[in-house]
């Protein structure tokens, strides 16, 4: 029975192996596929919920509990359906929120019957497949997307070489915008703090060679050729977090608590001050940082029309753009989203999805702080990536983004697993069965 113990564990671990691998590789390969790449972790976790040792205790129905209770935040998602211009574009808003809660709480109730050999193969997995994929995403951004080019040309019927973003001449891939790029630099930003936790429980000085520093030197190639404002600024974020909450962990909370609070009351005004400043005609900012600012400005000017329950999900954005013929006159135009998580809850959700939204976030925060201490600075440094790039980056319901905080956080929940001691089972008879 021991024997046949030891065959079963070794076949689950080089599963681990491969799967922790290829979640990493599908999600920075095609950013959009980050939802399979999550659901594919649930899976693995599932299976490992069905086959669990019996002698370890599994704490499956509480975790899950937890989330399910916090269907509250996609459920008035879809109530806005009833005042929202896009009814559809809601319900859709919801279940993309709803599936990384769950999926969190399948793979956080998982992750502590995993035996010594899984565990050590879902560490060396992810920490492969982020050691290769951020050193190919750094080679193709400072090579002006040459790899990609040349994986698009080699195979045009990839999912991503089908997008807006890739055109084709005469054969040829040719990025029309810059989307597919800075979205890998986004979901590679969202995998650093498991990373960084990961390089401690590297065990030879060959990992350290072949997988550490190759890292390390990729991600800091990559950070400094993106063009991704959005990822530069959540790794300054989330750096400073983390630091801040190894050395003054009561300080960080009380910090991060009251900005995190600050931020949702401040948002609105701060713009419209912003507005007023004509911030967005600054000399030194970047044209698509002025963009933005701009339409900020437009969309805090919504928000005072419905500030109480927002205009829903889906309630298209809309700014005042000055016309260059007529320097007098402004014209009113769209914009899908505005490139401002907490901006976009208060337009579409209003004042009680800020009360909503707000104190999940506190939540989160109280449940980091129940985690073991080695873990819990990288999880307030995830937290702070998670919220910067919500500020300044994508549409907050696109479902690659939410499905990208959701894989990073399980990956880092079960990375930071203490290896379990070897439970020797009884043997079991036919009789008994």
């Amino acid at each position: 029975m021991g024997k046949l113990d030891n065959r079963i564990e070794r076949t689950l671990a080089v599963a681990a192996f491969i799967q922790f691998f290829f979640c990493v590789i599908l999600a920075v390969a095609i950013p959009k596929a980050t939802t399979v790449s999550l659901g594919i972790l649930v899976a693995g976790s599932l299976f490992v919920r069905l086959l669990h040792v019996p002698g370890r205790t599994m704490d499956f129905t509480v975790p899950i509990a937890r989330w399910l209770a916090l269907m509250v935040l996609p459920a008035w998602i879809a109530v806005s359906s009833f005042w929202s211009d896009d009814p559809e574009a809601a319900y859709t808003a919801a279940i993309c929120l709803a599936f990384p809660m769950i999926a969190y709480g399948v793979v956080a109730s998982s992750s502590n019957v995993l035996p010594t050999q899984v565990v050590r193969a879902c560490h060396n997995g992810f920490m492969a497949g982020v050691a290769l994929a951020v050193v190919a995403a750094a080679i193709d951004v400072m090579s002006e997307q040459g790899l990609s080019r040349w994986v698009f040309s080699t195979w045009p019927n990839l999912p991503e070489a089908q997008t807006r973003h890739v055109a084709f001449e005469n054969g040829t891939a040719v990025f029309v915008s810059e989307a597919t790029p800075n979205r890998r630099a986004i979901v590679l930003v969202c995998l650093l703090p498991a990373f960084i936790h990961g390089i401690s429980k590297l065990r030879t000085r060959a990992q350290m060679s072949l997988i550490a520093i190759p890292g390390l030197l990729g991600y800091g190639a990559l950070l400094m050729s993106t063009r991704s404002l959005t990822a530069q600024m959540a790794v300054g974020a989330g750096a400073l977090v983390f630091l801040a909450a190894i050395y003054t962990p009561r300080i960080n909370l009380l910090g991060l608590s009251s900005a995190w609070i600050a931020i949702w009351i401040l948002v609105v005004p701060s713009v419209l001050l912003m507005a007023e400043a004509r911030f967005d005609q600054a000399p030194w900012l970047p044209p698509s940082a002025a963009e933005r600012v701009e339409i900020w400005s437009g969309v805090a000017q919504d928000v005072r029309d419905r500030p109480y329950f927002g205009h829903g999900v889906g309630a298209e954005a809309y700014t005042s753009v000055l016309d260059k013929t007529h320097e007098a006159d402004t014209t009113r135009v769209s914009a899908h989203h505005p490139h401002n998580g907490f901006l976009q809850i208060w337009h579409e959700l209003g004042g009680f999805g800020v009360v909503l939204f707000s104190v999940f976030g506190l939540w989160l925060m109280g449940r980091i702080r129940l985690l073991p201490q080695d873990v819990t600075a990288h999880f307030y440094g995830l937290f702070a990536i998670c919220g910067a790039i919500s500020a300044t980056g994508f549409g907050l319901w696109q479902h690659w983004h939410l499905s990208a905080f959701g894989l990073a956080a399980g990956l880092l929940r079960v990375v930071s697993n203490r290896e379990q001691p070897k439970i020797h089972q009884p043997t079991v008879s036919m009789e008994t069965l």
